[in-house]
């Protein structure tokens, strides 16, 4: 009996184990989805701003 319930232990630890390795994982994963779209957003303001000014420049 009390082995049974040890394996049962260890099962249940390994398979929080992995859950908890996936949580961590899928957080990873949405941080670097919001840095990703931070920076699209950087690059699109910065283009947009050297256009505005190519334009302003070019209106001269």
């Amino acid at each position: 009996m009390g082995f049974a319930s040890a394996e049962k232990a260890f099962r249940s630890f390994s398979q929080n184990r992995k859950t908890h390795k996936i949580s961590i994982f899928s957080e990873n994963i949405f941080s670097l989805q919001k840095s990703l779209e931070s920076i699209k957003k950087g690059r699109l303001n910065f283009i947009s701003c050297c256009c505005d000014e190519f334009y302003s420049l070019s209106q001269t």
